[in-house]
C-alpha cells in the first residue's frame, strides 16, 4: 500500500469514526430523559391533535388552526424548558431534586395527554353510536387538567417540605419521587386500556354499519 493510499484509507477511517461518534450522540440524545421527554410529549399532542380534529370534524364544527398554533407554541416553550429550564427557574431542592421533579411534571403531562386522548375518542364513538352527550361531560377535562397538575403542585411541594422538616437524605426523596411516578403510571395504563376498549368497540360499531349498508 503506498503512502498516499495509506493517508487516504487513514482519512476515510477516521471519517468513519466521526460518523459513529456523532451517531451515538444522536441516539443518547433521543433516549436520555430530555429526550425522552420531547418524544413522548410530541407523540402524545400529535395523537391528541388528530383525534380531536377527526371529532371536530365529524361535528361539522370549526378547523383546530388555533388550537394547533397553540399547542406547537407550547411545545416549543417546553423543549426550551426542558434543555434550559434548569439554569433559569430556582427551585428550593438540588440539582437531583429538579431532575426527579422535571421527570415527574412530564408524567403529569403524559397522563393528561393520554386522558384527553381517550375522551376525543369516546367522543368519536358516541358521535357515531348518536348518543347525545351529557350536560357533565363538559367539565371532564377541565377537571383532569386542574385536578393533575393541581395534584403534582400539591405532591411536589409536601414532599420538599417533609425532606426539609425530617432532614431526609437523598434515598427518601427519591422514593417518595418514585412512589409519584407509579401513581401517574395507573392513570396513564388505565387511559391506555380505555383507550383499547373504546376503539374495540368503535371498530365492532363501524364493521356492523358497513354490514347493514350491503
Amino acid at each position: 500500500m503506498g503512502l498516499g493510499q495509506w493517508i487516504c484509507g487513514g482519512a476515510g477511517h477516521y471519517q468513519v469514526i466521526e460518523l459513529k461518534v456523532r451517531m451515538i450522540q444522536v441516539v443518547e440524545t433521543l433516549f436520555n430523559p430530555k429526550g425522552m421527554a420531547i418524544f413522548w410529549t410530541f407523540a402524545e399532542g400529535f395523537i391528541l391533535i388528530f383525534l380531536r380534529g377527526l371529532f371536530l370534524n365529524l361535528k361539522e364544527q370549526k378547523k383546530q388552526n388555533g388550537f394547533i398554533v397553540i399547542s406547537c407554541v407550547l411545545f416549543i416553550l417546553l423543549t426550551w424548558v426542558i434543555m434550559y429550564g434548569q439554569k433559569f427557574i430556582p427551585l428550593p431542592t438540588s440539582n437531583y431534586g429538579y431532575q426527579i421533579m422535571f421527570w415527574n411534571f412530564f408524567c403529569t403531562l403524559w397522563v393528561v395527554l393520554e386522558g384527553t386522548s381517550v375522551f376525543y375518542a369516546f367522543q368519536i364513538y358516541k358521535h357515531i353510536k348518536k348518543i347525545n352527550p351529557a350536560v357533565w361531560t363538559a367539565y371532564i377535562l377541565p377537571l383532569l387538567v386542574v385536578g393533575a397538575f393541581g395534584f403534582f403542585i400539591f405532591y411536589q411541594s409536601y414532599a420538599i417540605f417533609v425532606c426539609q422538616k425530617y432532614h431526609l437524605y437523598k434515598d427518601e426523596f427519591y422514593n417518595m419521587q418514585l412512589f409519584y411516578v407509579r401513581i401517574c403510571g395507573v392513570f396513564w395504563i388505565t387511559f391506555e386500556w380505555l383507550a383499547v376498549v373504546i376503539w374495540l368497540r368503535l371498530f365492532s360499531l363501524l364493521k356492523e354499519d358497513q354490514s347493514h349498508a350491503r
